[in-house]
């Protein structure tokens, strides 16, 4: 695998598979906390919340600081700060015992860390790898992001139970720690463009801190093939979003089956995207063309849903959920990269920060809509009807991918 050859994308890629590998202990660690703590499931949803309107709210601002300052030092510094408050939960218990309000404030604190070290991350892939590996980079984030929330997971229950709650968090916190070593050995040069600007009094730097904010908006509006590539993010978070919320229901109603169904259900989508990830890692010979795999990917997803829309046994949906897990690994390190590779550097940050606030706030709210109605339409129409939409997303890539060389020629001299 030539990605793995370059250093800089195989140290990246330790310290993400690392890090969401804690991660995927961590919400279950931390749900079990809340449940604990307060016997009630509200309490959970509440733990939710804390790990998502923060980051929609701060990302602007996270976006802003990224292309402010040394990306890699953010990335690290982000790493380090997130671990130390991880570190926080078992030392509050050994001072006297966690209160819930205490996990949800560091729950906040880590997803607003989080609205730095993501959009610093994609600027540290864009100035260490080479142009021509950042979908296999992407590629790689993503899967290493999957297996390690797999394997955390799985783990998770069995360290609890022979353990406790708490080793879950000595764990995250190592992995942040780890992450942040690793991420250290990236040789990354930061542009002259992103050198921090004079000092100012704290009224002028808030005016322009703001003003900053205001221009990567400007930028991004004033870009055709930023704004489609955004667009385009709606596609895997707001399938993933629908998925999260439909399947367990469409378990037990639709297919009448209970959690064992559900949880092999689960790993079906899990597997296909790691299998893909693979496979896009492992083609050495072949170079696929960024607008090749979104079509790929946007076409396994329409099969998927149609799939799902008539399917009455489990293997059947076994096999359409798999297949919608690599419909969005072909999609979103495809999409990832045309991102990286067509925003100019001094804007990287606040791109990204804009990419998650859409697809974070909007996928969700999508698929609680389609949750309030399926009771009404039923599981074959939804499905059939999201099968219809993605399939007129399809031409839309396929016109856009051809004139892709104009497209990124308009872009880079904008």
């Amino acid at each position: 695998m030539d990605v793995l050859k370059n250093k800089n994308a195989l140290f990246i890629l330790l310290g993400c598979g690392l890090s969401f590998f804690g991660l995927g202990m961590h919400f279950i660690a931390a749900s079990w906390l809340v449940i604990d703590l307060t016997g009630e499931a509200f309490f959970v949803s509440v733990l939710v919340a804390c790990q998502a309107v923060p980051g929609i709210i701060s990302s602007p601002i996270g976006g802003a600081i990224t292309d402010k300052f040394n990306k890699k030092k953010l990335a690290i510094l982000s790493d380090i700060v997130r671990g130390g408050l991880v570190l926080c939960i078992p030392l509050l218990y050994i001072m006297g015992g966690v209160r819930v309000w205490e996990l949800y404030l560091i729950t906040v604190l880590i997803t607003i860390m989080g609205s730095v070290f993501f959009p610093s991350l994609s600027g540290l892939i864009k100035g260490a790898i080479p142009e021509e590996l950042y979908t296999k980079t992407f590629s790689g984030n993503a899967t290493a992001t999957q297996v390690g929330m797999m394997l955390g997971g799985m783990l998770a229950g069995v360290i609890i139970t022979r353990f406790s709650v708490y080793t879950i968090f000595y764990i995250d916190a190592a992995t942040y720690l780890l992450s942040a070593l690793f991420l250290g050995c990236v040789i990354f040069q930061s542009p002259p463009s992103s050198a921090s600007s004079p000092k100012k009094n704290v009224r002028d730097s808030a005016l322009y801190f703001f003003k900053d904010i205001r221009n990567g908006l400007q930028y991004t509006l004033n870009n055709k093939l930023i704004l489609f590539l955004i667009f385009l993010g709606l596609i895997p978070g707001t399938i993933t979003s629908i998925i999260n919320t439909l399947l367990g229901i469409y378990t037990k109603q639709g297919l009448h089956l209970g959690a064992t169904a559900y949880g092999l259900l689960e790993a079906s989508f899990a597997i296909g995207s790691i299998v893909v990830g693979l496979f896009i890692l492992s083609s050495v010979k072949k170079t696929f063309s960024e607008y090749k795999l979104l079509e790929l990917g946007v076409f396994f997803l329409v099969i998927s849903f149609f799939i799902l829309g008539f399917s009455q046994y489990l293997w059947i949906s076994l096999i359409a959920l798999f297949t919608a897990g690599a419909g969005i690994m072909f999609i979103t390190p495809s999409r990832k990269s045309l991102l990286v590779k067509n925003v100019a550097e001094e804007y990287i940050g606040r791109v990204e920060s804009l990419n998650f606030m859409f697809f974070s706030s909007i996928g969700p709210l999508v698929a609680m809509g389609i949750g309030l109605v399926v009771g009404y339409l039923g599981f074959n129409i939804i499905f059939y009807g999201i099968a219809l939409a993605l399939l007129g997303s399809l031409g839309l890539i396929h016109q856009r991918g051809k004139k892709s060389g104009q497209g990124t020629k308009e872009i880079r001299s904008a």
